[in-house]
């Protein structure tokens, strides 16, 4: 499911996204112009916005063939996509961020970060054989804002592959890590007892049990080492020290529940049941939902009974089965509520999931049977992993909706563009009629220009003989009005060529003056044309054979949405999977302890009426 997800990813940016901006053009891009779009992409994967930074990114390469070139010595589009990508949890064999880690091609540091990123994903996915082999590709220096992370994820990798003694070496050397510093003494111990260090293990949580620190985290983890060691001593019959490691837990931190029943376990282990009723009876009090507290329901009355006082103990064994029915029953309505659909929009909540805190939040709302004993669950990595991929897929299903409304304007935006375009390509319709009419009487011109030069007189003598045959006036008279019934327009160049047929001569250099002015005129109508010929084609270019395309992508983006929405349903379906199981775990064993309570309340009745019934007799 996890690789799918994954590839699903690549929907928005194999052939959708891309395609989608592409109406520009390959258009060549100015160096600093690669780096305005690599600085844009940087700065929305630094506001947690991956997927944009990976589609921006997308949408550039294909406009930038030197980028994206495998052959050149730098890349750094690409290798920026595969650092977007493990940001994204994109961890694809097929993907860069993959192929760049395993087969090089980058420059080591770089490499080596990223090679960090992909170890840490395959553990949040549970897979410490494919984190182990990628880790192990770390060769060289590490970016020293990452080196202390990159060595305790080497140490969580290795316990996790029983290699105990490396890791205990690497969480050795971060003893001196603030960031670690109860993390790494935490671990340490963890790898020395499981490599079989039992004395050294023990000594190490002991030291990590006294830690002295003002930080949440750290006073967490010092809490969990001396539970740690507590249920160690209890499990070989040594009350004392385990109780001395429980009265270092916090009354009020999130391992103060199984400090105290704990604590009243050391007590029945030495026989101190009396005592054993002080934290069990602070405990019993506390919220009904947490394990500990549900057992201690159990283990109260338990005490009383060890101290002869069946009566108070049969009063609480009652109790404790009113609880267990209150809550079987909300558990079976918390796994109705979420059979009817109700869990996943409880986790959907915008203003939750704002705060980093938020699935515990979910506890605190009004009225939501649907989060009911999940606090465990929505805290694990297996579920949040699953959970985020859901939210994963339904950002994505939201920006197909989007494209696709998207794709609707881009309809409407042609569609104005065309009606504009048609009414500007009908006037330059009409000048271009009036230029190729222009540049046909030029052309006519031209041609009786170079018959006249051909045919006409070639003296001066000549030239005035004939001049004189006629009135010139008259002459220019006749032939202004036959040639302007001919070309309409075109009086200027009519009274040039009257002129040269009229007092033309020999001479050749008039001829050679005109003949350039007609260039000049020739390249001026030609310029013109082509400027009108351009400006058809662009305003045709901006309407015109987008419509295919677009279709295309529609159906792209339909199709993506389709598939998208089927594995949302799945992936959510597997969620809600989980909330049952885990649900229906707690359910039996509320039963379990409901038994217990109901067997244990029937013969706490039969010792307190034997009680009874024996003082009844003495008297």
């Amino acid at each position: 499911m996890t690789d799918f997800l994954m590839k699903l990813r690549y929907l928005w940016f194999c052939g959708l996204f891309v395609a989608a901006f592409s109406f520009a053009g390959d258009l060549p891009l100015s160096p600093r112009a690669k780096a305005l779009y690599l600085d844009a992409a940087s700065y929305e994967s630094y506001l947690g916005n991956h997927l944009e930074a990976i589609t921006r990114l997308e949408t550039e390469l294909p406009r930038a063939p030197a980028v994206a070139d495998p052959n050149a010595e730098e890349q750094p589009a690409p290798i920026a996509t595969g650092e977007f990508e493990l940001s994204y949890r994109m961890a694809l064999p097929d993907g860069r961020a993959h192929k760049a880690v395993f087969e090089g091609g980058v420059e080591p540091a770089t490499r080596n970060e990223m090679a960090y990123r992909l170890a840490r994903i395959y553990m949040q996915q549970n897979d410490p054989q494919n984190a182990l082999r990628a880790i192990e590709t770390i060769n060289g220096s590490v970016p020293d804002n990452i080196r202390d992370d990159e060595r305790f994820l080497r140490a969580e990798i290795y316990i996790a592959n029983k290699k105990f003694a490396d890791a205990a070496k690497l969480l050795q050397g971060l003893q001196g890590s603030k960031n670690y510093e109860g993390l790494a003494g935490y671990n340490l111990g963890i790898a020395l007892l499981q490599g079989g260090q039992e004395k050294k293990g023990l000594e190490q949580l002991d030291k990590t049990g006294q830690l002295k620190s003002d930080d949440e985290v750290n006073l967490a983890i010092r809490d969990k080492a001396n539970l740690v060691l507590a249920y160690r001593m209890i499990d070989g019959n040594k009350s004392a020290p385990a109780k001395q490691y429980l009265e270092r837990v916090r009354l009020t931190g999130p391992y103060s529940n199984k400090a105290l029943l704990g604590y009243g376990w050391a007590e029945v282990s030495s026989g101190n049941f009396d005592r054993a009723v002080v934290p069990w009876s602070v405990l019993a009090k506390r919220n009904i939902t947490d394990e500990a507290v549900q057992e201690s329901l159990l283990d109260l009355p338990y005490a009383y009974g060890k101290l002869d006082l069946h009566g108070k103990a049969a009063l609480l064994y009652g109790s404790a089965l009113e609880g267990y029915d209150q809550e079987i029953a909300r558990l079976d309505k918390s796994i109705k509520s979420v059979r009817d659909g109700k869990f996943l929009p409880a986790l959907m909540h915008d203003e939750l999931k704002q705060d980093s805190n938020w699935p515990v939040k979910l506890r605190t709302l009004p009225d939501t049977p649907e989060t009911y004993y999940l606090l465990d669950l929505l805290a694990s990595n297996k579920f949040q992993d699953s959970l985020q991929n859901y939210l994963d897929l339904d950002s994505l299903r939201q920006r197909l909706d989007r494209w696709d409304a998207d794709l609707d304007a881009y309809d409407e935006l042609v569609e104005i563009r065309r009606k504009h375009y048609e009414q500007v390509l009908a006037a330059t319709n009409k000048d271009m009629q009036a230029i190729e009419a222009q540049m046909k009487a030029h052309q006519d011109l031209r041609q009786d220009f170079e018959t006249w030069l051909k045919n006409g007189l070639t003296t001066p003598a000549d030239a005035a003989a004939k001049a004189e045959a006629r009135d010139p006036k008259v002459q220019m008279r006749e032939l202004e009005e036959r040639y302007a019934k001919e070309s309409k327009g075109v009086d200027e160049y009519i009274r040039r060529r009257l002129y040269w047929k009229i007092y033309g001569s020999g001479d050749k250099g008039p001829a050679e003056v005109y003949r350039r002015q007609l260039d000049a005129e020739d390249e001026a109508l030609g310029k013109i044309y082509s400027s009108l010929i351009k400006i058809r084609k662009e305003a045709a270019q901006s309407y015109q054979g987008y419509g295919e395309q677009i279709r295309k992508l529609r159906a792209q983006v339909r199709e993506a949405r389709e598939k998208v929405r089927n594995v949302t349903t799945q992936q959510g379906r597997a969620l809600e999977v989980m909330a049952i199981n885990q649900l229906e775990v707690r359910r039996k064993q509320l039963d379990g302890y409901q038994a217990q309570a109901g067997l244990a309340l029937t013969e706490s009745y039969v010792q307190a009426s034997r009680k009874q019934n024996s003082v009844s007799g003495a008297k």
